[in-house]
């Protein structure tokens, strides 16, 4: 039987055949394609919508009461109240137009908090974008907050809403932030956030700050003035420009605060919105900060109270909330030991001292009973604002019990006898450490007991080299001190 073979495959035919293949393919794809975008639409607009729902209205911001502040107060442990955060009117607050704000602010605030508010549309996209991807990534956090979405969460969310950190809070914002800028002009919305941030010291909008700060309308504010307080919205307490207790420029401006003019100043040169000659001249122009009158009851104990919750709670929780704040203090006692400050204050002087702190605490409880953190809080003269208590300082002889409690574990007892004599020790490479005690004496053999009841410096020394200082700061760590800094224990009393 004939065998007829099959004319050879013309090969267009087999072209015309993958090109069909291809096509199936890519329409597949295509189909597949498009369902996911309509998915991931259809699930974005279900997230968007459970987020939105029971969003706060807007209208607040319309409400001139809008702020609706409470005053927080604090209280000693039998309900003596200590002081109000705010005063009965709510704090400082003076609200004026836009136009009665110096330009100068307004253009420092734009560059410090949102230079592109007047092209967004209520936040940044792309900022927000890379937000997002930092946290979802792991790599942390970073702010992405325009002006618009600052007055949201300060004026519209509940301030219990509002401190959070979650993802879901920050889209309500975000939504909450179109709506305004919907409603809102930008220079509405502009005005109504001068007029509500916070700038520390109670001061809520540019004219308070003015008139706290520089002791002038916010419509007179020059250049270096604005960028000061403009600087100030990112952590009032922190950068608090009356603040006495951290390290000061020549003319006596906290030197982060200064630092963050200069950023200020820097953006807004950055941007074009002044000349860098005039960011240099402001920068290096002396600012004169109005000395703020504090009127309360155990000052010292009221602004440590109040960094503590602020840190834990947030600013605006703080001073807008309402908060009863409890303490364990006793006001009656701790009255009674700044007398005994004030008695011993001519001994203090005697002594070579300008200064004194004390604080008594309960040792069953570990509740702090009298907390006096200066001679006198409101005497310029010793710095009384200054919290004794709370500022990092040497530990001086406050350390020699647990150098002997160490030495106590290493086979050392209180009848142990320790040389009291001229001891010198390499301090570094050609120098020495040779310690004197208080009296200018040396007292010869002496025991731990009597070295530590009398403070003897030498003995001490002596016992911190036998236990080691790797096994006497471990005992420390222990006992709850971990703020070691470089030569911690030089500075013996």
């Amino acid at each position: 039987m004939a065998v007829v073979s099959r004319p050879p495959q013309r090969p267009d035919a087999a072209s015309s055949r993958r090109r069909a293949r291809t096509r199936t393919v890519l329409r597949a794809l295509g189909i597949g394609l498009a369902v996911l975008v309509v998915l991931g639409l259809a699930a974005a607009a279900t997230g968007l919508y459970v987020i939105s729902r029971d969003l706060p209205s807007i209208d607040v911001l319309s409400d001139p009461n809008g702020l609706g502040f409470k005053t927080a107060q604090i209280f000693d442990r039998r309900g003596q109240l200590l002081y109000e955060l705010n005063d009965p009117s709510g704090g400082r607050r003076t609200v004026v137009p836009l136009n009665q704000i110096s330009p100068n602010l307004i253009k420092a605030t734009l560059a410090a908090e949102d230079v592109h508010f007047y092209e967004n549309p209520g936040f940044d996209p792309v900022a927000t974008l890379r937000s997002g991807w930092i946290v979802v990534s792991g790599q942390g956090q970073t702010g992405a907050s325009t002006i618009t979405q600052q007055l949201v969460r300060n004026v519209v969310l509940d301030p219990s809403e509002a401190h959070q950190t979650t993802v879901r809070r920050k889209l309500r914002e975000i939504v909450l932030a179109f709506q305004v800028d919907q409603r809102y002009s930008k220079d509405q919305i502009l005005e109504l956030y001068l007029n509500r941030v916070y700038y520390g010291n109670q001061s809520y909008g540019a004219e308070a700050a003015a008139e706290s700060y520089f002791g002038v309308s916010a419509r007179d504010l020059d250049l270096a003035q604005s960028a000061l307080i403009a600087g100030l919205v990112q952590s009032p307490s922190e950068l608090d420009p009356t603040r006495k207790d951290v390290p000061r420029t020549d003319d006596g401006i906290p030197v982060a605060t200064k630092a963050r003019q200069r950023y200020v100043l820097e953006q807004m040169a950055g941007h074009g919105l002044i000349t860098e000659d005039d960011a240099r001249t402001a920068y290096a122009q002396k600012l004169t900060i109005n000395s703020i009158q504090i009127d309360m009851k155990a000052p010292h104990w009221v602004t440590y109270i109040r960094d503590l919750v602020e840190q834990q709670f947030g600013d605006r929780t703080v001073y807008q909330a309402g908060l009863k704040i409890y303490t364990t203090l006793d006001l009656d006692y701790d009255r009674r030991m700044q007398q005994v400050l004030q008695a011993n204050r001519d001994v203090i002087q005697q002594q070579g001292g300008d200064n004194a702190a004390l604080i008594s605490v309960d040792p069953r409880t570990g509740e702090i009973l009298a907390f006096q953190g200066s001679l006198d809080f409101n005497d310029q003269s010793i710095d009384g604002q200054v919290n004794v208590l709370t500022s990092e300082r040497q530990p001086g002889s406050s350390i020699k019990p647990i150098i002997y409690a160490a030495s106590f574990l290493k086979g050392w007892a209180p009848g142990t006898f320790v040389d009291d004599g001229p001891t010198c020790w390499q301090d570094a490479p050609g120098h020495q450490w040779c310690p004197n005690n208080f009296d200018d004496k040396f007292h010869g053999q002496t025991t731990v007991r009597t070295a530590l009841g009398n403070s003897i410096n030498i003995p001490a020394v002596k016992a911190l080299e036998f236990v080691g200082i790797p096994t006497a700061t471990d005992l420390a760590t222990r006992m709850g001190i971990t703020t070691w800094g470089p030569d911690s224990g030089k500075n013996l009393g």
